[in-house]
């Protein structure tokens, strides 16, 4: 897939109830990711919900220590007003517990987020396995995508010793880098 494509797929998509998470593999620098715009245009057809537009919000992993990735994603909702604006939305990710509780504070305001993923590389493995439990839950409310340079993961495990697979929580892609 090239990069024009990428961009397609975060500025209109379909989610569905399956997977709506990503792994692009082999990229080779991550100008792609500056490029993918703030909203997508989203259509919802399994489910009841009246949300026409999801927010993309692009965490940089050298900036931004794992456990503050959901505080990371409500304070940007935040800044766009998305949300109650004199809230503290502190909300350390320690475990799949977690993301029920950043579930919930996206339904209760009607927000979808895409959170994207890049310098994923060099995470310690406990970390990654962090990641990998957001690509184990399904949610409407929110999707995750990963922007790396390897070919895969450093591990698709999860805590309870169960891994993530492809085609039921992620779809993988393959980046195309052509010279420009």
């Amino acid at each position: 897939m090239n990069d024009k494509k990428i961009l397609t797929m975060f500025s209109d998509r379909t989610l569905g109830c399956s997977t709506n998470n990503y792994i692009f593999s082999s990229v080779n620098n991550f100008e792609v990711v500056d490029k993918i715009p703030s909203r997508c245009f989203v259509e919802l057809p399994e489910h009841n919900i009246d949300i026409d537009c999801s927010y993309n919000i692009k965490i940089n992993l050298n900036e931004v220590c794992v456990e503050d990735i959901l505080t990371y994603s409500l304070e940007h909702l935040k800044k766009l007003h998305l949300l109650d604006v004199y809230l503290d939305y502190r909300l350390d990710f320690e475990s799949k517990s977690r993301l029920f509780k950043f579930q919930n504070v996206l339904r209760r305001y009607n927000v979808i987020s895409q959170l994207i993923f890049y310098n994923l590389e060099g995470l310690p493995e406990e970390y990654q396995m962090l990641l990998n439990e957001i690509y184990n839950f399904n949610s409407v409310y929110f999707n995750v995508s990963s922007f790396i340079k390897d070919a895969d993961f450093q591990t698709y495990s999860l805590f309870n010793g169960d891994r993530i697979e492809e085609g039921k929580d992620y779809t993988k892609i393959k980046l195309l880098n052509i010279p420009r």
